[in-house]
């Protein structure tokens, strides 16, 4: 059992023995903005030792530009990052993926104005870009030290928000992330809450929101949906799905109970 102090956060366990160590594994967290992710995440991890984590889209340098692309309001900072990610040195794939979602951006005359459709495909090759460098550059090389990699968010957030939530469908969204699936967890943890609920902690937020969290109820509700779709119909690898619409105490400990099961000590 693990305790928590007043406002939900995790307490440090008071010695090296009582921290957990999982096996040479790799598995995401995932769920719909508003849902507690971040929170929950924040505190396995200060209960865990010999582990990587990365967020995604993120992880390594490059995929932290594309991130910026993706999550950024503004059509001049987008196009100014564009052209800061073609600067590295991409994989090959990560490449024609940066160079197609460019492409959609200019043709689009300004993202603002665009249709979902438009933007969603833009956004689907970046986050599929991002993939691909993070799974070939972070989650393989960490693995193969022996180490336990945490990824936040993964290929199921493509297909809740561009394939359901832009109305991209889910075979074109499949099929432009699977080259890039070079690596795939060995579970993923999937929180869920009702949109309604989602929805409430999402105006409730003080910080700084980005263009996803201000999107519609009616797009919220279909990435959640999508979600849903994902595990059932398209998922290649075990997923534990857990109700989040409890403290951040409560939720934090399902999901220690989910990795108590892999546990080395």
């Amino acid at each position: 059992m693990y305790f928590f102090n007043e406002d939900g956060t995790a307490m440090n366990p008071k010695n090296n023995s009582n921290f957990i160590k999982l096996e040479n594994i790799y598995f995401n967290v995932t769920g719909a903005d508003g849902v507690g992710k971040d929170s929950v995440l924040k505190n396995i991890l200060e209960l865990l030792t010999g582990y990587k984590t990365f967020r995604e889209p993120g992880g390594t340098e490059e995929a932290e530009v594309i991130r910026k692309i993706i999550l950024c309001i503004s059509d001049v900072e987008r196009e100014s990052y564009f052209k800061h990610a073609k600067t590295f040195n991409l994989l090959p794939l990560t490449k024609d993926y940066i160079n197609k979602a460019y492409e959609i951006f200019k043709v689009s005359g300004s993202l603002n104005q665009a249709d979902d459709k438009t933007v969603g495909l833009m956004e689907a090759y970046l986050y599929a870009a991002s993939r691909n460098e993070t799974n070939n550059k972070l989650v393989t090389p960490l693995l193969e030290e022996g180490l336990t990699v945490i990824g936040s968010r993964s290929v199921a957030c493509s297909m809740a928000y561009q394939a359901n939530g832009r109305n991209l469908g889910y075979e074109l969204v499949w099929n432009i992330n699977k080259p890039a699936l070079t690596k795939t967890p060995d579970f993923e943890i999937y929180l869920d809450i009702p949109t309604e609920l989602a929805m409430d902690r999402l105006s409730g937020r003080t910080g700084k929101q980005d263009r996803l969290d201000n999107e519609s109820f009616e797009f919220h509700r279909k990435t959640r949906e999508g979600y849903l779709d994902y595990y059932e119909k398209y998922c290649p690898y075990p997923v534990y799905k857990i109700d989040a619409s409890g403290t951040i105490e409560e939720n934090t400990q399902k999901v220690l109970d989910v990795l108590n099961k892999y546990r080395q000590n």
